[in-house]
This record gives C-alpha cells, sequence and structure tokens, in this order.
C-alpha cells in the first residue's frame, strides 16, 4: 500500500478496528493516552537467522540538494558510496535533531507522541550549543517518549533482533534510546567532530559479539550540524553583523560568500560520509553470512544563509528553528545486499517520502509486524514513482510543513518560542483570516522558497490548507487525553520564558 493521504486511512483503520473485522484484519490495537499504562508485551520470540542485519545511519543537519544542482549531499554520497537507491523527495518530520530521532523511532509524528524537545537558551531554540546545563534533568513531561508508545528497537527484540544505538555529539539523545539493549555515548568535539577510531571500535566489537542473531545498529552524529559548530560557522564566514540602527546583533544579516559556505558545508559532508563509511567497513570485517541492509538519511536539514520561506521577514542565518523545505527534506539512501540490488530499479525515486516510513520499512524487513495505525508505509511498496498524491508533514516551534506533489505549504503562527503542541497553534491555523501566516511554494523549481504563490494560486492554496489541517487533527494531532490536565498545558506555554521550544 502506497501512504496516499494516509490520515484517510488512518481514520478508516480505526473504525475497522474493532470486534471479529479488527481481528481478521489483524494488527489492531486500542488507541492509547500518554498516560495509559503499557499492555504486557508479547514474549520475544527466537531469532529468524535468515532475517537481515539492519544498519541506519543518521548523521544530524544534512540538508538534501536541491534538485539537479549537486552539493553537500551529492559530497556525502561520494564518500559513503552510490546507493542502490536514492529518495530525492525524502522529509523528517521535524527541524529539530531530538524531536526528529523520537519521530523516526516511534514512526509517528511527534505531536501525536507527544514529544516535545529541551529546555533551551536563546532564540536559536534547537542549536545544541545553547541547550541549559539543566536541559535534562528539568525537561518537561513532553520530552520523553510515553512509556505506552512502543519503539522500533522494541518491536525488532520481540523477533530476536539485538539492538544498539551510538550517539555522537547531539544532547539528549541517548534519552531516545528505550528499547535498545544497548546505547553508547561517543566522544564529539565541536572543533574536530566525531571520534571515528572510538566509534570504529566499539562498532566492530558490539557486531562481532552479536553475530549469532540479526542486528539492528543506529548510528547518529552531529558532524554535519553546523549550526553547532561555531569553528565551521567561522570557516563558512558566517557571521552575525551589527544592525545599522541598534547596537545589537541582527540574526537576519552576513556577508558569507555563498561560494565558501557551499565548499565547506560540501567538505563537512564529505568528511562525514567518509566516518559512516568507515563504520560500515568495520561491520563488514566481521561478517556473520548474514544480508545487511544500510539505510542513510539524516535526521533534520538547516538554514544557512538563504533568507527566503517566510511571508514578511527573512530567515535567522544558520538556523534549524523553523520549518522550511531546506530544514525538513534531507537525504534517503538504501544500500541493498547484493542479492537484492540487481533488482532494484530505478536507482532514484521522486516519490515523496518521509522518515517516519523507515519504521514500517525496517519492521517488514525484519518480518515483524509494525505497530497498528502508523501514517507511515513500507518504502519498497508501490511504485517508485508513487501515485502523485503522496504527501509529507512535518512541524516544529510554531511552523507547520505540509509537502504533496511538487507544492509545498508553510504555516507559521507567530507564536514566540511557542510549541507546536500549544492548541492556539491550530486556532490560527483554522483562522480565515489568517493568510499571512502562510506561504505557497512550487519547491522543485523554487527550492529556496523565494515566490510565495498564496495569492496567485489561490485554489490550490486552499487545498493544501485543507491537507495540512487534515494531518494535523488526525494522525499529528495528540492523543485523546493530552490536555486533561490543564497543568500541563500551563508548562509548556509558561517555559516560553526559557526560551523553550
Amino acid at each position: 500500500m502506497t501512504r496516499s493521504r494516509r490520515w484517510e486511512q488512518a481514520l478508516l483503520g480505526g473504525l475497522l478496528c474493532g470486534g471479529l473485522l479488527g481481528a481478521l484484519l489483524g494488527g489492531c490495537a486500542p488507541a492509547e493516552s500518554p498516560t495509559s499504562p503499557r499492555s504486557p508485551a508479547p514474549p520475544a520470540v527466537t531469532a529468524d537467522p535468515t532475517r537481515p542485519d539492519l544498519v541506519l545511519l543518521l548523521p544530524s543537519g544534512l540538508r538534501a540538494d536541491p534538485p539537479g544542482v549537486p552539493g553537500p549531499e551529492a559530497r556525502f554520497i561520494d564518500a559513503l558510496g552510490a546507493p542502490t537507491r536514492r529518495f530525492t523527495a525524502a522529509y523528517a518530520q521535524s527541524a529539530a535533531t531530538y524531536v526528529s530521532l523520537g519521530s523516526l523511532f516511534t514512526g509517528r509524528y511527534p505531536t501525536s507522541i507527544p514529544l516535545c524537545g529541551l529546555f533551551m537558551d536563546g532564540v536559536s531554540a534547537v542549536e545544541t550549543r545553547m541547550v541549559q546545563g539543566n536541559a535534562l534533568a528539568n525537561r518537561l513531561w513532553c520530552a520523553d517518549i510515553p512509556a505506552a508508545v512502543p519503539t522500533l528497537p522494541e518491536v525488532l527484540a520481540l523477533y530476536g533482533y539485538r539492538t544498539a544505538f551510538a550517539v555522537a555529539g547531539v544532547t539528549g539523545a541517548e534519552t531516545l534510546g528505550r528499547g535498545f539493549q544497548e546505547v553508547e555515548t561517543i566522544a564529539f568535539s565541536a572543533d574536530t567532530g566525531t571520534d571515528w577510531p572510538a566509534l570504529l571500535r566499539w562498532a566492530g566489537g558490539w557486531w562481532s559479539e552479536n553475530a549469532d542473531a540479526p542486528r539492528l545498529l543506529v548510528v547518529t552524529t552531529a558532524d554535519t550540524q553546523v549550526v553547532d559548530r561555531p569553528k565551521v560557522l567561522d570557516r563558512m564566514g558566517i557571521r552575525l553583523m551589527l544592525d545599522e540602527s541598534m547596537p545589537v546583533f541582527n540574526p537576519g544579516r552576513t556577508d558569507a560568500d555563498p561560494a565558501t559556505v557551499a565548499t565547506v558545508f560540501g567538505d563537512v559532508a564529505h568528511d562525514a560520509g567518509a566516518g559512516l563509511a568507515s563504520v560500515v567497513g568495520a561491520l563488514a570485517a566481521a561478517p556473520s553470512g548474514r544480508a545487511r541492509w544500510v539505510f542513510a538519511t539524516a535526521t533534520n536539514g538547516v538554514s544557512l544563509i538563504e533568507p527566503t520561506g517566510f511571508f514578511d521577514m527573512p530567515v535567522p542565518i544558520a538556523s534549524t528553528s523553523f520549518m522550511l523545505d531546506r530544514t525538513a527534506r534531507v537525504p534517503l539512501l538504501v544500500y541493498a545486499p547484493p542479492a537484492v540490488a540487481g533488482g532494484m530499479h530505478p536507482a532514484e525515486s521522486g516519490r515523496v517520502v518521509e522518515l517516519l516510513d523507515l519504521f514500517p520499512t525496517l519492521a517488514g524487513l525484519a518480518g515483524a509486524v509494525a505497530p497498528a495505525r502508523l501514517p507511515g508505509a513500507d518504502l519498497f511498496a508501490g511504485p517508485v514513482a508513487g501515485t502523485g498524491d503522496e504527501y509529507a508533514y512535518a512541524e516544529f516551534g510554531d511552523t507547520l510543513l505540509y509537502r504533496e506533489g511538487t507544492y509545498e505549504l508553510l504555516f507559521r503562527g507567530y507564536l514566540h518560542h511557542g510549541t507546536v503542541l500549544d492548541p492556539q497553534l491550530d486556532e490560527r491555523l483554522r483562522d480565515p483570516a489568517s493568510q499571512k501566516y502562510f506561504t505557497v511554494h512550487e519547491v522543485m523549481r523554487d527550492p529556496w522558497q523565494k515566490e510565495n504563490l498564496v495569492f496567485s494560486q489561490a485554489g490550490k492554496f486552499q487545498e493544501l490548507r485543507a491537507a495540512m489541517t487534515g494531518v494535523r487533527t488526525g494522525p499529528g494531532a495528540p492523543p485523546a487525553g493530552t490536555w486533561d490536565d490543564p497543568q500541563r498545558l500551563w508548562e509548556i506555554r509558561m517555559a516560553r520564558s526559557h526560551g523553550y521550544w
């Protein structure tokens, strides 16, 4: 089944899940609130030795190249190797690394988990260099994956998989590792990046020690999250300029040379690709005879010196604090086992896909049954080109993104330091007089989102707005009971004063 209009399918699935019909369809489960207890897990089964090993490489901050314009993604691929299949319209579900990881691990949109980020300090809220020292200890109720929400490693473990998660430089990512049998923190320096020799030693050792069962290894690194690496920004020439009228820094002005920015970003992406290629090489040095699938993507992209995208104001430089095509569209590369690779043609797919599609895809390869009513779909189901009405949805801060076909709708609610969990965002989304909150772009020909089509294509705008609202109130909605306790809403609103997103 392709993921066309999946929110409609999810609603249908919810109606069918129940009674004898639900039992015959299989995979149906009751809706859960964030506070509901976990149902007893079924007993783990003996590992099927024929199931493949699965490797997921997740650098943060590596945005996809614009159509037909090779950039950092191309340099990353040069180092990592040519994929069996490359998805050129793949979207993360959040611009924040932490939130995107939680979405990927659960196969759900962030608000529907519900998952928010950590306490931050400053406007550039998702930049990890700005994280408060007590961010982990004092995080909000929504900064953890609820116990009632199953994770990918938990599901695969039921089918005999050994699972591990290696983290280098992503603040707080270890707290999202519930269900992994081993979580390893690798040394990372904002100046020099990941300690690749340490990562290679650990990954190779863990791989060898668990060769008697199929394995899931997830590796996430912050090397390409250049907004969190001041010396890399300095090499790019990205420096905030003093405002001409006020003695303060203006985050919308920089004198950086675009060619220099592109060159440095490409070099960083190439180095990250080479490092991750060495990790895969370390696994190959400990063969098990089992087929191996490798997926490489990024938790989020980044906006550097491009100011366009919003209705009437520039995008701040060097930021991942907003949903834009360049912060959401990421590489998605598949490296299939040799026995399968020869039949996977064509090598490039322009189908609109989402990172939450990885949950059902990896579950399918593992022979596992994914949780009921996940909005994603197997990446290998349906035509490579898609059917034309697949969509992508992403959310962070006070911004939402919806892409369908070649068009993309951005919504910005202008809730200063707000979070997408806030119901006030829905009020502004539905406000008939709120056209100033939206921009529409044809992103295949306008990837930097310079031309706003809200008024020139009013019919398309209303169609996209209705579709965005359908996802936001359907599979992207918070679980029932989320706001039964008004203290929760008070907390997420009061936390804004701390620069919280």
